[in-house]
């Protein structure tokens, strides 16, 4: 896989953002959700630097 997600920003944001809109993810520790949507990010621009597109894998996570 490619470096990790390279923009501290992107990162927090996407967090932010997750956790505001989803009670469920807000009830989840803060580095848990912080871990999985990194794992995402790196997965999704992982993906698309190979010119191809996200597979389920990447998807649901680990």
């Amino acid at each position: 896989m490619t470096e990790s997600t390279t923009d501290p920003a992107v990162l927090e944001e996407t967090v932010r953002v997750a956790r505001a809109a989803s009670d469920l993810v807000a009830d989840l520790p803060e580095e848990e959700v912080r871990r999985r949507t990194r794992v995402h990010l790196d997965g999704v621009r992982a993906a698309l630097a190979d010119g191809g597109h996200p597979g389920e894998e990447v998807l649901l996570g680990s």
